[in-house]
């Protein structure tokens, strides 16, 4: 029985799902995209090309997407399916939407850059292809959203050889919501940005106020006039708003000083991760290098001071830095397998400056990379992998140790490295990958891909990202106390997803503790639950078993873990409590009453057990209280039936007599007169055949009647008081208990002449 009104004991707690202490995890796989624009310098037109937004997922069934301005006008909508990515053609150079020269920079853009929206969860890449100069970058979706960055950048080197001057770094921001103020400052010295008035000798800090969906860009050229720190000190500035925007960073063509190889430069971007975001661990893997000290840098940006960074497991700090600061990692730290391991003593940012050739210096691009998570994506779609110029490209596989890998549903071709200083995870390197390609883990996956033609490259991370929800076990029941009765009061957990994870599949991994044991003492309660994408809740019943066995407050914890994480927890408790019976202690006996002289009377009942509050239900529907009132114009049964949320119960019947008994007069003057001149009972004829018997102070009868009318006089008596008996014939005995005081009424008659 499920009461209408249930009592809550609710737990919730802020499950910050950071590195090893992850819940669940979404990142880039996301139904909202978001992409602020990006800045190229006019006189580098050669580094404008063509534009594609490339949208994909995971999902067998079609769904529509669409793609807009940042106006919202519709430049596209697709239909896409797991076998079935888009492949969408933004524009040619400036004629692209999302793209500006320096009449761009500094100025509030309403209608720049581009955002895709479904009603399911799918990947949105962009990618950029021109002459020698190519990008990838992958949307974070809503968890890019945040109201503190800091900036990442390509590793770059002045170059004085054709083109070099033109390196420039840039980052752009795009506002979620309207009358948001967002402040680039933390400039280190020597950094000046085009346009931006000057702190001695460095930009001073910028502040400006955008609209939903507006835009900014500042830009930090290499030979901007008076820069000192414009080839790599712009790492670690400081992105703050005051309501959630979306960041890209990174180098519209910037990278190393390779002396032989032209400028050796690439466009180098990624979209990035708010502070509240980052991790302390990381995973880091190098495949090509032409001069690996120049081409391949991992750059460490700290938020907090002290910061202190390990890598590969070495107890040695490699470098302690401050907020803003940053570490250019030696290239030398990789392993023999060209893979680093990364941990900090606070959550930092890590971008890698990657090279996608053996051959050409300036086949760059720049990741951002996501912290390692214990929960994430299981399954990531990677839309034409061959995109540039129709030229495979590689990938590496970041799993699980020990994890099903399988590529296009076939288990991975090549065997796992090692990661030094972490053995939970490995990577498998694939080489020559083409087309659209599945990726499958029974475990979380990372996928990077670092494409190259000749001297383009461009590197794209898909990933599931660590964030921070609410998520809440509510115990239900419909007793005080969070209690639930053997064999009767059911339970229930509530589990509650955050609401950013609507259209996700979300499974929770329950345990089950206290004295309480699980398919014993009540039913079985499953190890995991699915709240599937489109809804926020699941229920788990709990029925607790009746065993005859005296027990009082059995637990029972329900306990959401994840399978490798189990040190984060939410939890809330049942009690499972005996059930004793409900029994009725006291009832009102049958009553009498006379109708005619307006007379009623209350019926009650006593009950004890069972479980409060009890519902009452007096026959009739009379009422619903422990006693009523009433007055029948006739004899008539009354019962009620008690319930309770286990059991009901129904009392035997109250009989209402309705009966008014006759009034005997106590005296008569027996004078002639007319007054009281006979022994007048009112009502007696209603009971035909009653006997009166009267009598003396010496117990001789003086009247005796078996069927009194009325018609004794006492004329013949003395005067005096005299002893009078009349039994009533009721015609059937009463179930009463002072039924004989009812039917044999006794007094004394005054006689008088």
């Amino acid at each position: 029985m499920t009461p209408e009104v249930l009592k809550k004991s609710k737990k919730t707690l802020l499950i910050t799902l950071i590195l090893l202490n992850g819940l669940i995890c979404l990142g880039q796989y996301d139904t909202v995209h978001y992409f602020p624009p990006f800045y190229s310098r006019a006189s580098d037109a050669n580094n404008l090309g063509r534009s594609f937004v490339f949208l994909s997922t995971n999902s067998e069934t079609p769904f529509d997407v669409n793609v807009t301005e940042a106006n919202g006008n519709l430049i596209i909508m697709v239909t896409i399916s797991k076998t079935n990515p888009a492949q969408i053609f933004l524009g040619y150079q400036y004629d692209t939407k999302g793209i500006v020269d320096q009449n761009g920079l500094n100025v509030v853009l309403s209608n720049e850059g581009i955002i895709a929206t479904a009603s399911y969860p799918f990947f949105a890449n962009l990618r950029h292809s021109a002459g020698t100069q190519g990008m990838s970058l992958t949307s974070k979706g809503t968890w890019g959203m945040g109201t503190r960055f800091r900036s990442g950048h390509l590793y770059t080197v002045n170059s004085s050889s054709v083109g070099g001057p033109w390196k420039s770094h840039m980052i752009s921001v795009m506002a979620t919501e309207d009358n948001t103020t967002v402040k680039f400052s933390d400039f280190k010295e020597g950094v000046v940005f085009y346009g931006t008035s000057m702190d001695g000798n460095k930009s001073a800090d910028i502040s400006v106020t955008l609209n939903k969906h507006e835009s900014y860009i500042i830009a930090a050229h290499v030979d901007e006039p008076l820069a000192t720190g414009n080839d790599t000190l712009l790492n670690g500035l400081l992105i703050t708003s005051d309501q959630p925007i979306v960041v890209n960073s990174g180098s519209w063509c910037g990278g190393s000083n390779v002396t032989d190889s032209s400028a050796s430069r690439d466009i180098g971007m990624d979209q990035i991760l708010p502070t509240n975001r980052l991790g302390q661990k990381y995973i880091v893997v190098k495949r090509f290098s032409f001069l690996e000290e120049e081409c391949e840098r991992v750059i460490i940006v700290a938020d907090s001071d002290n910061t202190k960074i390990y890598l590969n497991g070495i107890s040695s700090v490699a470098a302690t830095i401050n907020a803003g600061e940053f570490y250019i990692v030696p290239a030398s730290r990789y392993n023999v397998n060209d893979i680093m391991h990364i941990e900090s003593s606070a959550p930092v940012y890590v971008y890698q400056s990657t090279n996608a050739s053996s051959e050409f210096s300036h086949a760059q691009g720049l990741n951002f990379i996501p912290p390692l998570a214990c929960s994430g994506m299981h399954e990531i779609t990677v839309p034409k992998i061959d995109s540039f110029d129709e030229t495979p490209a590689a990938i590496d596989v970041i799993a699980r140790t020990g994890s099903i890998v399988l590529v296009d549903g076939v288990p991975i071709s090549v065997s796992p490295m090692p990661v030094p200083g972490n053995d939970e995870w490995e990577v498998y390197k694939l080489s020559d990958v083409a087309g659209t390609v599945n990726f499958w883990s029974d475990d979380n996956i990372n996928i990077v891909m670092l494409a190259n033609t000749g001297a383009r490259g461009a590197a794209g991370y898909y990933s599931g990202m660590a964030y921070a929800f609410n998520a809440e076990v509510e115990a239900i029941s419909p007793l005080a106390n969070n209690q639930v009765l053997e064999g009767c009061v059911n339970g229930k957990f509530v589990l509650t997803k955050d609401e950013m994870m609507l259209n996700q599949d979300v499974t929770f991994f329950l345990a089950t503790s206290g004295e309480a044991k699980n398919g014993v003492d009540y039913n079985w309660l499953p190890e995991s639950i699915v709240i599937p994408a489109g809804e926020l809740n699941a229920t788990v019943v709990v029925e607790p078993i009746f065993d005859d066995i005296s027990e009082v407050n059995e637990r029972i914890i329900l306990t959401v873990v994840n399978d490798k994480c189990s040190n984060i927890t939410i939890s809330d408790t049942l009690y499972i409590q005996n059930y004793d019976a409900l029994t009725i202690t006291d009832i009102s006996e049958n009553q009498l009453i006379c109708p005619e002289n307006g007379e009623s009377v209350t019926l009650s009942i006593t009950v004890e057990g069972g479980v409060q509050p009890y519902t009452y239900n007096w026959v009739a529907d009379l009422g619903s209280s422990t006693s009523i009132n009433i007055s029948p114009e006739n004899e008539t049964s009354y019962n009620v039936t008690i319930s309770d949320a286990c059991t009901m119960i129904e009392s035997e019947s109250i009989i209402v007599y309705t009966i008014c008994i006759p009034e005997v007069p106590n005296i008569i003057t027996a004078n002639g007169d007319g007054i009281n001149d006979q022994f007048i009972i009112e009502n007696i004829e209603d009971f035909p055949g009653s006997r009166l018997v009267v009598q003396n102070r010496w117990g001789n009868v003086v009247h005796e009647s078996d069927d009194y009318d009325n018609s004794w006089t006492g004329t013949d008596l003395v005067d005096g008081s005299y002893f009078y008996c009349l039994d009533l014939n009721l015609g059937e005995d009463i179930d009463l208990v002072d039924f004989n005081t009812i039917r044999r009424l006794t007094g004394y008659v005054q006689v008088v002449h």
